[in-house]
């Protein structure tokens, strides 16, 4: 790691928003709302949110990058067959304690699961 001023590298996820396209209320209220929800949200099993960055024309959310298979391509591999539970196990752990807080922060995920992504180990 690295000592105090030094710089440490890592990789972001960028979720980039046109701002042509928030030109309606509900689109930039649904922005909002994302926004807010983001910066409330810190734990483990969630995707963590560091920063929005705004520049002319567009608005960028800095979040941290997961490296790994999402959870709608793990599940295709299984897709004619049962998970071994050795396997499905953690990561249905994971998913349900990452759930368990959102809805404890009185937030409700209501994404489809090919955008969930899956254990961070």
């Amino acid at each position: 790691m690295g000592g105090l001023g030094e710089k440490v590298p890592i990789e972001l996820a960028v979720k980039c928003y046109s701002k042509e396209k928030m030109k309606s209320s509900v689109r930039r209220k649904i922005l909002q709302n994302e926004f807010d929800v983001l910066c409330r949200v810190e734990h483990p099993s969630v995707i963590q949110f560091y920063q929005k960055l705004e520049t002319r024309s567009e608005i960028h959310f800095l979040m941290e990058y997961f490296k790994g298979q999402g959870l709608d391509c793990f599940l295709r591999r299984f897709l004619q067959k049962r998970i071994p539970r050795k396997v499905a196990k953690p990561i249905l752990r994971q998913v349900l304690e990452g759930l368990d807080y959102l809805h404890r922060q009185s937030i409700f995920h209501r994404g489809k699961a090919d955008q969930t992504s899956s254990s961070r180990t």
